[in-house]
């Protein structure tokens, strides 16, 4: 019973991953796993921002397509910059 009790949260979660997910078919686990982990801390994180910025983009329905993608260009900004300047 007690399975049955906690699987709204998983259910949940699976949900809300599956939407925006960074996910590509690996059959390596530690791939799987650091994938797991990358939808579900960008989800932890942009609950958090929505938490303390309520009124950002309140008005567009792809709030959370758009916040995958500043923080993924920010992610990549530096990379980007040195790949630039290198010869």
């Amino acid at each position: 019973m007690e399975y049955n009790r906690t699987k709204a949260g998983v259910d949940t979660l699976d949900q809300l991953t599956g939407n925006y997910s960074c996910r590509r078919k690996t059959s390596r686990w530690p791939m799987a796993l650091f994938y797991d982990i990358l939808d579900i801390s960008t989800l932890d994180a942009y609950i958090i921002w929505c938490e303390i910025n309520p009124g950002w983009n309140s008005t567009l329905p792809t709030k959370r397509r758009m916040f995958l993608q500043d923080v993924s260009k920010k992610m990549m900004q530096r990379q980007l910059l040195r790949r630039s300047t290198t010869p």
